[in-house]
């Protein structure tokens, strides 16, 4: 793999990791706040919307390192 390829996805990975981490806070708030019952309509629908941020800073990150003089 292209150490480009490499960082976008060590990137991406960190990312992906911190919004599952907020869906998780954001469930956890659903159920004590809610009637304490875990819907997994909910959980999957915050994982999905949190795609398309993730989806977003790793193809900005890609560019970003694309214009990069100093990367190899």
């Amino acid at each position: 793999m292209s150490s480009k390829l490499n960082l976008t996805l060590k990137y991406a990975l960190v990312i992906e990791v911190f919004f599952i981490a907020i869906c998780a806070l954001l469930v956890a708030i659903e159920y004590f706040i809610g009637s304490g019952v875990f819907t997994l309509k909910g959980t999957l629908s915050c994982l999905a919307v949190f795609q398309i941020p993730v989806a977003f800073l790793a193809i900005k990150h890609w560019i970003i390192l694309s214009k990069d003089p100093f990367f190899n």
